[in-house]
């Protein structure tokens, strides 16, 4: 150090060389001093406040390899100045950008003052932003990637999806995980990526056939071709035979595609149904059991009724539906659920006594307009009307089958 009043200070001459920055100070010197630092030293690269607040700090690097340089400072005020000497190992340049470690080695270069410090200077990777984009989609068949940004821009990425550099194709639901892999920089970021599945079209056909005995499924026809469907109906997926009227629910079951459709099943009765197809080929009964007057499952109620109001001849839980009775002053009217059949005739009776019937005064009647509600097909409700009032407290049907 040196001070003076008004005295040119010189710094020593200091060499650079390719491993080496050296760095020249002037500490303590008074705001209100005239400085005038001068030499072959690089620019000033701060002048920043010091401690007390009322002095600055100078610092000069030497920049250039291999050659000398000084500094020279006059003051009006005794000052004193101090040369630094740094060394980083391997680099020139006073700004350090690369990732990596580097020793540092700060010297004293002082007439009056010695001392030396040593240490790691390390610059590890900054972190980068990662957005990660398009990653709700729809199966088409083709790889469906998700799109990354980083900041700063361009970086390159690698990305994996449930844990594989492959890119899905398949419908489902696929963890996303995105890694910088850049020399100078890091950062990560993780999503889900969702391929829905496509939609398919359903066609359904054979939805009107007739009565043979045999299940009767519909056809299902799908685009894209090929595709599994299930198909219930009324809710079983078991492929009904019985004429009646079926709610058919067609559903795509596939792992790319989704779909449903529904319409109606409608199995007619044959055109001139019997009897004997009625217990042999719905029920499989034959021999005694398939006798008109039979009554298979023993609940009291023969083949020939179960046939003409519907009821099962095996299942004594199933029963015919209850005839309807209307009571008036003048007139009783009563109505059941019969089957369509032209061979049948049916006839209501009444009785007192159980003993005694009676079907004199008894008149079938058209009416136009009576409701079908919950009629099965190949069945009508039919009423008949007694004038006069209830003969008795019995009502019996009498049926013929006149195949």
């Amino acid at each position: 150090g040196a001070t003076g009043s008004g005295t040119a200070v010189a710094a020593p001459a200091i060499t650079t060389t390719a491993a080496n920055q050296l760095v020249l100070s002037f500490h303590g010197v008074k705001k209100s001093s005239t400085f005038t630092p001068s030499g072959s030293f690089g620019a000033e690269i701060y002048d920043v406040a010091a401690d007390p607040p009322s002095h600055a700090a100078y610092r000069y690097v030497q920049t250039s390899a291999g050659s000398t340089g000084t500094k020279t400072a006059t003051s009006s005020q005794s000052e004193q100045w101090v040369a630094i000497q740094v060394a980083i190992a391997g680099r020139v340049s006073p700004t350090i950008s690369a990732l990596g470690s580097y020793a540092v080695v700060g010297t004293i270069n002082d007439p009056n003052y010695q001392g030396t410090a040593s240490g790691t200077l390390v610059i590890g990777k900054p972190t980068a932003t990662v957005s990660l984009g398009n990653l709700t989609t729809t199966y088409n068949g083709t790889a469906k990637a998700a799109s990354v940004t980083t900041l700063p821009a361009g970086l390159s990425v690698s990305l994996t999806y449930n844990g594989s550099a492959t890119v899905p194709t398949a419908a489902g639901s696929y963890a996303v995980m995105a890694t910088v892999n850049d020399a100078n920089y890091q950062g990560a970021a993780s999503d889900t990526l969702v391929i829905g599945k496509a939609t398919a079209t359903i066609t359904l056909g054979d939805l009107a056939t007739t009565y043979d005995g045999n299940a009767k499924a519909v056809s299902a026809t799908t685009v894209p071709a090929g595709l599994n469907v299930a198909l219930t109906y009324d809710g079983s997926a078991t492929a009904p035979s019985a004429a009646d009227s079926y709610p058919v629910v067609a559903t795509i079951n596939d792992a790319n595609y989704q779909g449903t459709v529904s319409d109606t099943l409608v199995i007619t009765e044959s055109s001139t149904p019997t009897l004997a197809d009625f217990l042999a080929d719905q029920y499989s009964l034959t021999g005694v059991d398939a006798e008109p007057l039979a009554d298979p499952d023993s609940d009291g109620v023969p083949n020939l009724l179960e046939y003409a109001f519907g009821s099962s001849p095996v299942l004594p839980a199933s029963a015919p539906e209850a005839t309807r009775l209307e009571i008036g002053a003048n007139a009783v009217r009563f109505s059941a659920i019969v089957r369509n059949d032209s061979n049948l005739t049916v006839i209501p009776e009444f009785s007192a006594d159980l003993t005694t019937w009676i079907a004199e005064g008894i008149t079938e009647l058209v009416i136009a307009d009576v409701s079908q509600d919950g009629v099965p097909l190949g069945f009508a409700r039919r009423t008949w009307e007694l004038q006069g009032g209830m003969p008795g407290l019995f009502l019996r049907w009498q049926i013929t089958d006149g195949e």
